[in-house]
């Protein structure tokens, strides 16, 4: 179930470029996350999917409008004031998950609580505490060239969780990876998003992810143009959990009342007798259709008699060429 709204993006519009070359990414979007959902936003190349993650992930400024994230606005604010309530409220999960490769696990997650202002005597057990959360509890010494693509992006999401952010936004989590642990991620992501103090939204164009979705937002030519919730029926996830979704056993026919079997039973009256005429009719005799018309046999295979008579008629008639008296 829903929470309330954590991120609201107000009458966005965002103009790139200048003079005769400004195109307008987003026409006056308006979005609301809420707490306890996984929201996908999706739509074609070029909608505005990027840009407006970058104006909902404080990066960017809209041009018009603004973003109220827990109830701070951006309205107004400098390229500090929004690096601070980035820092504050927003975690971040790149596509090609931005880990420093002479880093380890542990020590990539650190540097971004270092970032965000917390303590260092408080900065490795929260960044060992989101590693656990996420399942590399294995690789909390390990660096980026000794992970797959699916446990370097679960590094990334235990990066963007460690420093409690209210919003947490994904470009693209799914897209460098495979079927196995693009679902491993959608089904992490999903299960973060259970929490009510927190919101997640993910740009995709992967249809992999929809049965982990709670809401689907469809953006066009800078646009929203429809929402939608799907209703879930179950989610086959890999080996990181759950298992596929039973079938649906199909429901019994309707059993029939006791004067229907009866009658369904016993043949009517005509049907009967004609049964029984025929069962007592020879096997001759029943044949409805008539026997086709006999076709004359070639002379090779006529009875031995008929040939008989055949070669008494050709010798007669030589005798009578000759000239031969025939009695």
């Amino acid at each position: 179930m829903s929470g309330k709204t954590l991120l609201e993006a107000k009458a966005i519009v965002k103009e790139l470029g200048q003079g005769a070359g400004k195109v307008r990414a987003l026409k006056g979007v308006d979005l609301a996350l809420k707490g306890g959902e996984l929201t996908l936003l999706m739509g074609p190349s070029g909608s505005g999917k990027t840009t407006l993650l970058s104006i909902l992930g404080c990066i960017l400024s809209p041009t018009e409008g603004e973003v109220v994230i827990g109830g701070n606005s951006t309205k107004g604010l400098k390229p500090e004031g929004l690096a601070r309530l980035r820092r504050n409220q927003v975690g971040f999960v790149f596509q090609d998950y931005n880990l420093f490769p002479t880093l380890t696990a542990t020590e990539n997650i650190k540097l971004a609580l270092d970032v965000r202002g917390m303590a260092k005597a408080e900065q490795r057990p929260a960044a060992e505490k989101a590693l656990i959360a996420v399942g590399l509890a294995e690789k909390l010494n390990s660096y980026p060239g000794q992970m797959s693509g699916g446990q370097q992006q679960r590094v990334a999401i235990a990066r963007a969780l460690a420093g409690n952010p209210s919003v947490i936004l994904a470009d693209e989590p799914t897209a460098a990876l495979d079927s196995e642990n693009g679902q491993a991620i959608m089904a992490l992501l999903s299960e973060i998003a259970k929490d009510e103090t927190r919101a997640v939204l993910a740009v995709t164009h992967d249809p992999r992810t929809l049965p982990f979705a709670d809401r689907i937002v469809l953006i066009e030519d800078g646009l929203i143009v429809r929402e939608e919730r799907p209703v879930k029926r179950g989610i086959v996830k890999s080996d990181a959990g759950g298992s596929p979704p039973p079938e649906p056993t199909p429901e019994p026919e309707p059993a029939a009342e006791p004067g229907q079997v009866e009658a369904a039973a016993a043949p009517a009256p005509e049907t009967a007798a004609i049964t029984v005429a025929a069962q007592s009719t020879p096997p001759a005799q029943t044949a409805a259709a008539p026997e086709p018309a006999a076709v004359p046999r070639p002379a090779q295979h006529a009875a031995p008699h008929a040939n008989a008579t055949s070669g008494n008629r050709r010798k007669r008639s030589h005798r009578f060429a000759r000239g031969e008296h025939l009695p």
